[in-house]
């Protein structure tokens, strides 16, 4: 499980421990899982995918449409700064 933080210009839009997040980079998406090697990249436009559970299905993940940013992995959390995300 990882610690997952999707933050905006007008405040925190998601806090959580999830299993899976799915990223979007200028290299193509990535997805991260616990114990994931120390990253910072560049979010780009995209779609960010968040899995809750191991067994969560593919239709019931939640879905954030983002503004480019920056993603930071550092010790089992996940932070991504942007200035807009839209839940879908």
């Amino acid at each position: 499980m990882i610690h997952f933080e999707l933050v905006t210009i007008t405040g925190v839009k998601l806090k959580d421990t999830v299993y899976e997040v799915k990223l979007p980079t200028p290299q193509g998406q990535i997805a991260v899982f616990g114990n994931h090697a120390p990253l910072v990249t560049l979010a780009t436009t995209g779609v960010i995918t968040v899995r809750k559970k191991d067994n969560t299905p593919d239709d019931l993940q939640d879905n954030y449409a983002i503004d480019s940013g920056v993603i930071e992995i550092l010790n089992g959390t996940v932070r991504v700064l942007v200035d807009e995300a839209e839940k879908d």
